[in-house]
């Protein structure tokens, strides 16, 4: 609501801008951008390819310090987002196993003790969204909605067709869909 979080997609730069000003800017060095995010608090969770390390997931408080770092090797990062109160990150990982696609959905104290993660099978993650209690993952072929406080997958709705749009509204746990 107060800042904005502008990334160069494929690149290595990015700023977080108030209202009125630039707050801080920061350059991810030898690692490009993939995708990136704003919390409440002006929290940005970052995820990168390249350097060492296939993945990475950095957090940023509101002064442009970092104060998170998770480093992935077998598994591809899909999104991070921060939740509502900057304790926790969630992420969406995508692997390979046995030929089979498979999405896994963690959390972590922002201080990187994970608290727990589901799997959802046979799907590849779109989008995450986050909320206080609820967590909504958009895949290719279904939607999932889990408690954020354990995991617990609270509903999931399977479709058909291609994906267009979607727009997720957390507040009444709806998801608007356009299918092709």
């Amino acid at each position: 609501e107060k800042s904005v979080l502008i990334y160069d997609k494929g690149g290595y730069n990015f700023a977080l801008y108030s209202k009125t000003s630039e707050i801080y800017k920061q350059n991810t060095e030898n690692e490009i951008i993939v995708s990136a995010s704003i919390g409440a608090g002006e929290y940005a969770a970052v995820v990168t390819s390249g350097g060492q390390y296939p993945n990475a997931v950095y957090v940023y408080d509101a002064y442009g310090k970092k104060v998170y770092t998770r480093r992935y090797i077998d598994e591809k990062v899909m999104q991070a987002v921060i939740s509502p109160d900057n304790r926790h990150l969630y992420v969406t990982l995508v692997k390979s196993e046995g030929g089979d696609i498979k999405t896994k959905v963690v959390k972590h104290e922002i201080n990187g003790e994970e608290i727990w993660n589901v799997e959802i099978s046979d799907s590849l993650s779109f989008d995450i969204s986050v909320s206080e209690d609820n967590i909504m993952v958009i895949t290719d072929e279904k939607i999932c909605h889990l408690k954020a406080e354990d995991g617990t997958m609270a509903s999931i709705y399977s479709y058909k067709g291609v994906l267009n749009q979607y727009d997720i509204a957390l507040t009444n746990e709806s998801v608007f869909l356009l299918i092709m």
